[in-house]
């Protein structure tokens, strides 16, 4: 259930959407949910590991006081107003990756989540492309979780009237 101005969709609060994380053979290893506090325009979404202990808090980064979404645009060779998920650590500091740059070397980059640009073949196939980079401590089970995550915020934020 969701409310919202035009296209803009916001969950309910009383209705929030959550993603549990299976292995194959059906066993619980985590956990994603969506979050609802006062700014209710910034989606938010906490991942919990499989005893149930949360372990990250998936969210864009904010201006205005931490009221509205902060979209990026180019400088780093990204498309133009994108909106990266940044997967902080319960501080909600970005928790950092080891990927490999194009040099060979590899730099500290932010965990996060982030939607491609998939050119004038949006128009013809429905379906969206995401980068995902994953924290350089997380696990298969953890890793298996955040794709999860990736799942839940694409239903929960692109996928409203598609």
């Amino acid at each position: 259930m969701t409310a919202g101005l035009g296209d803009k969709r916001v969950p309910c609060c009383c209705v929030m959407p959550y993603m549990n994380t299976k292995n194959r053979e059906g066993r619980h290893i985590g956990k994603t949910e969506y979050v609802c506090d006062l700014c209710l325009f910034v989606p938010k979404f906490d991942v919990f590991d499989q005893s149930n202990e949360k372990k990250y808090r998936i969210r864009p980064d904010t201006c205005f006081g931490g009221m509205c979404v902060r979209c990026r645009c180019g400088g780093d060779g990204g498309k133009c107003l994108r909106v990266p998920f940044l997967i902080r650590n319960l501080n909600g500091e970005p928790v950092k990756t080891k990927m490999q740059n194009g040099s060979g070397d590899y730099g500290d980059e932010n965990a996060q989540i982030t939607s491609l640009w998939m050119g004038v073949k949006r128009a013809c196939e429905k379906k969206n492309v995401y980068a995902m980079h994953f924290p350089f401590d997380a696990d298969a089970n953890m890793k298996a979780t955040l794709i999860g995550a990736n799942l839940l915020i694409d239903m929960a934020l692109f996928e409203q009237e598609e």
